[in-house]
């Protein structure tokens, strides 16, 4: 992206270069198109330098040139509503993205449908401005829908549907329903582990996430095999002084002494990177 931010300068140039009156009319050039995408690039540069004031100081200029241009309403605002969200909600405005989500998903719906996987990303989008207010319930109502709808378009094995599952999961446990986390994470382990093999850190996190659970409900020999299965894949992909490495290995510390299992504990606790 940062390659790019360059070309979204040049392009912004071009677009805004005042026309010589009497230079022939340019031919299949649409400057305000260009200038919109421009800013698009130029915001999106700004998201991944973490600059979230500049992001939405642009997306916001980006959205008035695509309603000057389109009036009424137009599919494009979208996305462009989709993005000046995201920068509210890294700016802590929490309202402001809940209205703007929420006028993304509307346009979205009206011009493609409830189906339409953008209008999913959408509720999901919205879904996380819930999470953040620690609005819990509102959440998962949200999450659910989106897990519906991806399974409806995707098919059940869809890896989509499975990582909101996961992320329901989470939203669950810290509404303090940890049967019901319980079983999303399930859900969502089951596909990933198939669509994405043995050795993926985010099917080590998801075993993780749900060993955490079944330690918190004294369900301690069920979560032993899954922090083990995380720590071999962490361990082998990430190296042993990796910090989520760590973790899982003073987790399984923790468990082990829990288990009234000393030895085990001492070798975890062994492999344990010194505090500085």
């Amino acid at each position: 992206m940062k390659a790019l931010k360059p070309l979204a300068e040049e392009m912004l140039a071009i677009a805004r270069a005042p026309s010589s009156p009497t230079a022939k009319p340019e031919s299949g050039v649409d400057r305000a198109k260009i200038e919109t995408d421009a800013l698009s690039l130029l915001a999106a540069a700004a998201l991944e330098q973490e600059d979230y004031k500049t992001m939405e100081s642009l997306d916001r200029e980006r959205l008035a040139k695509l309603r000057a241009q389109h009036p009424g309403q137009h599919p494009d605002f979208g996305q462009a509503l989709n993005d000046l969200a995201t920068a509210q909600m890294m700016n802590g405005d929490l309202a402001g993205a809940e209205a703007t989500y929420k006028e993304a998903l509307a346009i979205g719906i009206a011009f493609f449908g409830e189906d339409y996987p953008e209008v999913a990303s959408t509720r999901e989008n919205l879904g996380n401005v819930y999470f953040r207010s620690g609005r819990y319930e509102e959440t998962v109502k949200i999450l659910q829908v989106v897990s519906a709808t991806r399974r409806k378009m995707l098919g059940n094995d869809s890896e989509a549907a499975a990582r909101t599952e996961a992320n329901m999961a989470t939203v669950l446990k810290k509404a303090g329903k940890l049967e019901e986390s319980n079983q999303a994470y399930r859900t969502a382990l089951s596909v990933l582990a198939a669509k994405l093999g043995p050795e993926s850190l985010d099917v080590a996190s998801v075993r993780s996430s749900l060993a955490d659970n079944l330690r918190l409900q004294g369900k301690l020999e069920e979560a032993d095999p899954l922090l083990r299965e995380a720590l071999e894949v962490r361990a082998r992909v990430l190296g042993e002084t990796h910090p989520a490495t760590q973790r899982t290995l003073k987790a399984l510390a923790d468990l082990s002494t829990a288990r009234g299992r000393p030895d085990e504990a001492a070798a975890y606790t062994k492999r344990l990177v010194p505090a500085k």
